[in-house]
């Protein structure tokens, strides 16, 4: 057991490909998140969002220790190292780069949802994440901190329960996307919301290229309001 070492501020799962099939809510389950496998490699598939392949987030691993990535596609997700999605594999892992604790983000899988069109179904993704997030942290809890997903988009009570019900299950931050097209979280209905949603917990924002939007991906600090808003 390590007792010193580094934190890891921005570390990943790989979401298990059979996780919404399995725990979705009978009413969506039948286009729950899937990994498709198909003759060219595994396929993310997600209502309303265009199949995407498994690729450098978990797959690929092997080739990064190696020091060179030989393929950006064409990957099978049970190539991935298994503490990806298995916490006791994990620490394995963690004690091997000599990881203290990690704050635990989503995999490409999950970072997809909140661009789902249908908010009642981008809410049942996320609570499906949340629950088996605070699971996974739950077998390390002075090592790994879950950020759980928040919705956004749909009414803003949603955002506050699930804040509020993930907590209850142990997740001690979350993460919302930096910018909604149609509700920017600076825009004065959101940002009360969401603050208050945060209570103390730290807050992350999310920000990825998107169909109509040239900003590059990247992860932002929150500020003391949870909002990540500047005052």
């Amino acid at each position: 057991m390590i007792h010193d070492g580094y934190v890891s501020a921005d570390s990943h799962v790989v979401e298990p490909g059979d996780l919404w099939v399995t725990r979705m809510d009978k009413g969506f389950r039948d286009n729950a998140p899937r990994v498709e496998p198909r003759p060219d490699g595994d396929y993310y598939v997600i209502k309303g969002i265009d199949d995407f392949p498994v690729a450098l987030e978990g797959a690929s691993m092997e080739d990064k220790i190696q020091g060179e990535i030989k393929k950006g596609s064409g990957h099978r997700q049970a190539d991935t190292r298994p503490g990806a999605w298995d916490p006791i594999a994990r620490r394995a892992d963690m004690e091997l780069d000599n990881l203290r604790a990690e704050i635990v983000y989503p995999g490409a899988f999950g970072l997809q949802f909140w661009y789902a069109p249908d908010s009642e179904y981008r809410l049942a993704c996320m609570q499906v994440y949340n629950d088996w997030l605070s699971e996974f942290c739950s077998a390390m809890p002075d090592r790994l901190v879950g950020a759980g997903l928040l919705p956004m988009g749909g009414p803003i009570e949603w955002t506050i329960r699930e804040a509020e019900r993930a907590a209850k299950r142990g997740l001690r931050t979350f993460l919302i996307p930096s910018k909604k097209r149609r509700a920017p979280l600076c825009e004065p209905r959101i940002r009360p919301a969401v603050g208050s949603a945060a209570g103390d917990w730290p807050a992350g924002r999310y920000a990825r290229r998107h169909r109509d939007q040239g900003k590059p991906e990247r992860k932002i600090q929150a500020d003391g309001n949870g909002t990540g808003c500047r005052r």
